[in-house]
């Protein structure tokens, strides 16, 4: 499916712009043309959001894009145009602040819910007690409050980051920098600066910049001038200029896939960076634990057998096999689950379903169904890349 909320995002731009311009110029008919185009664009938008809270801020926005084009059409026919310098230009803050108010999220992760990744648990935490701890007299130390981290795909790196929310009470925004770079083309650049300084209004936030390397490569003719906004803007934040002494603590995590695409600029406000690799045989088999003994299901085959089977996979597949073991089991156990949906809710809310122990069989067939999608090759390349 062809996705025009980029194109529609940067024409609700141009409008409110033109409105502004014929305003400035007392040009009142075609400020309020302008101002019901920005009003059409902005219902578009708003019908095709997937977030309640920017339906409901392009919904005003809308709103008072009307009655802007309302208000000057009613005083240019009364004759009362010397009015007309009273009416101002709609305030994107509301607009903004309901787009952060999105990325924030209350982590329930946990530190025990983190498999095989202790250095990596550590390094967040060391940045987080040398930002807070006192020093000697006379010493400076400069915290490492931007992380970076890279490696294959679903092994944890948002894990990471919602469970240090949660471990250190911490604020915490997760944002994905592809949707920031598209979904808010135009806006973006300011939606840094307002992201950052309401995570400044926290004892303690930490800002989760998922897929950073969108940033870096997106350099079509279209996105330059707005891309290189944004990541002046990102820059600067990273830097902690805005920061300095600044009694509150910002926390920056990134992650990539892909951390050869990074600008080089970006990379060297990351003087920590942290390879999130596959498990190893021990953290596998923990996964195993979270996923299937800790939610009360039981085994026949011992986990650290599970650990040595899935060797090469990601946490992200471990979890997909672990649904896949679970969902055999269960159609197993209760062959007449079909028949029972035909008859209706009333008949399967009165049905129990039998759980029993999954089997080694289940665990063979179901390893059949999958491969690991992280060759060795990338592995390697991922750890060329960090030295």
């Amino acid at each position: 499916m062809l996705d025009l909320s980029r194109s529609v995002r940067g024409l609700l731009n141009q409008a409110v712009d033109q409105a502004k311009l014929a305003q400035q110029q007392q040009r009142w008919a075609n400020a309020a043309e302008s101002w019901d185009e920005a009003a059409r664009l902005a219902i578009v938008i708003a019908e095709s959001s997937r977030s309640n809270s920017e339906k409901t801020a392009r919904q005003r926005a809308a709103s008072e894009f009307r009655q802007l084009a309302q208000q000057i059409r009613e005083r240019m026919a009364a004759g009362t145009e010397a009015r007309l310098d009273s009416i101002s230009p709609v305030d994107d803050r509301d607009e903004l602040s309901a787009a952060i108010q999105s990325f924030r999220h209350r982590s329930t992760i946990g530190w025990n819910q983190v498999a095989g990744l202790d250095e990596t648990v550590r390094a967040i935490q060391s940045a987080y007690a040398l930002s807070v701890a006192r020093l000697p007299q006379g010493i400076e130390l400069r915290g490492k409050h931007n992380l970076l981290f890279y490696g294959p795909p679903g092994c944890g790196k948002s894990l990471l980051a919602a469970a240090a929310s949660n471990g250190l009470d911490a604020a915490f925004f997760n944002v994905p920098v592809s949707g920031l770079v598209s979904k808010w083309f135009g806006e973006s650049s300011k939606l840094v600066s307002a992201l950052y300084r309401e995570a400044r209004r926290f004892p303690i936030s930490i800002v989760f910049l998922d897929e950073i390397d969108a940033l870096a490569t997106t350099r079509d003719s279209q996105d330059s001038n707005a891309s290189r906004q944004i990541l002046a803007n990102l820059l600067s934040e990273l830097d902690g200029v805005a920061s300095k002494d600044h009694p509150n603590i910002v926390i920056t995590i990134a992650a990539t896939n892909t951390p050869w695409d990074l600008d080089s600029a970006i990379l060297s406000r990351f003087s920590r960076r942290v390879l999130i690799p596959l498990p190893d045989d021990a953290a596998r088999a923990k996964l195993f634990q979270l996923q299937l003994l800790d939610r009360g299901f039981q085994l026949e085959t011992s986990l650290d057998d599970l650990g040595v089977l899935t060797k090469g996979f990601s946490g992200r597949e471990i979890e997909q096999i672990c649904q896949a073991l679970i969902e055999r089991m269960i159609w197993r156990e209760n062959p007449n689950l079909t028949a029972l949906s035909a008859r209706g809710q009333a008949a399967l809310a009165d049905y129990t379903v039998t759980a029993a122990p999954i089997r080694a069989t289940d665990v063979e067939a179901v390893l059949r169904q999958f491969t690991p999608q992280t060759t060795r090759e990338t592995q390697q390349k991922f750890e060329r890349w960090g030295k």
